[in-house]
């Protein structure tokens, strides 16, 4: 489903007749919400209603208009939330670069946030992985001519690399 907030960005979503929360999922740098598949066909759905949308630029999202980089990605989360969350309580799960969002989101929302996990995630700009190496080099082409260079090889054997590799 893509939905028009600011930028026109691609959101996976399932919604329960149970309705009891929703659940937000944040992809990490270079990602998309492919990285959170396996909870839209588990039994999740059946309580909860989930959203994984790929930020402006990743995934199944063209570059967008609300700026590059994570306060463009949060002013873009954080708008989809206002909509389809509205007043609700939440719960947010984190990969990666993704952390740094949730941590955010979790000080912006306060109490609507009863849950936040963090998985392998950054908690500030400093602890990071891959997101680093991009820093380092001359260029932003470099940048992802290097990341895919590294995803290239270890795609040979891991489907996680694979999907990672699709969404940047």
């Amino acid at each position: 489903m893509a939905i028009e907030i600011d930028d026109n960005v691609y959101l996976r979503s399932a919604r329960s007749t149970a309705n009891q929360l929703d659940i937000w999922f944040i992809h990490g740098f270079g990602e998309s919400g492919l990285s959170f598949q396996e909870a839209f066909a588990s039994r999740l759905t059946r309580q909860y209603n989930l959203f994984a949308p790929d930020f402006p630029g990743f995934g199944a999202s063209p570059p967008g208009r609300a700026g590059k980089g994570l306060n463009g990605s949060f002013r873009v989360l954080r708008s989809l939330i206002d909509t389809l969350s509205k007043n609700r309580k939440i719960a947010i799960v984190a990969h990666s670069m993704g952390g740094i969002l949730g941590t955010w989101l979790s000080r912006d929302l306060g109490p609507r946030v009863i849950t936040y996990i963090n998985v392998e995630g950054n908690l500030t700009n400093s602890d990071t992985s891959f997101s680093a190496r991009v820093d380092r080099e001359a260029s932003a082409e470099a940048a992802h001519r290097k990341l895919l260079s590294l995803l290239w090889q270890r795609g040979r054997t891991s489907t996680a690399y694979q999907r990672y590799s699709l969404s940047l």
